[in-house]
């Protein structure tokens, strides 16, 4: 029972993580392109599910402040 529950918690955070990773790309093609909206948006959803991420923070900062949306 033990091994299938860990197991079952792996499976879940290996989803959280190309998840994240994925709107992390879309973030910083947003920022790239200077759609600071769509990037202040993509760090968000990364901040909602992982509220450590500091990358994200500082990169929704930089997208906030560029927006002059702060």
């Amino acid at each position: 029972m033990k091994i299938i529950l860990i197991l079952v918690l792996f499976i879940y955070s290996i989803n959280l993580h190309s998840e994240e990773d994925d709107y992390h790309k879309l973030g910083e093609q947003a920022m790239r392109t200077g759609n600071y909206k769509d990037a202040s948006d993509a760090y968000s959803k990364i901040i909602k599910q992982n509220k450590y991420d500091s990358k994200a923070f500082y990169n929704r900062g930089i997208a906030l402040f560029y927006s002059q949306n702060f």
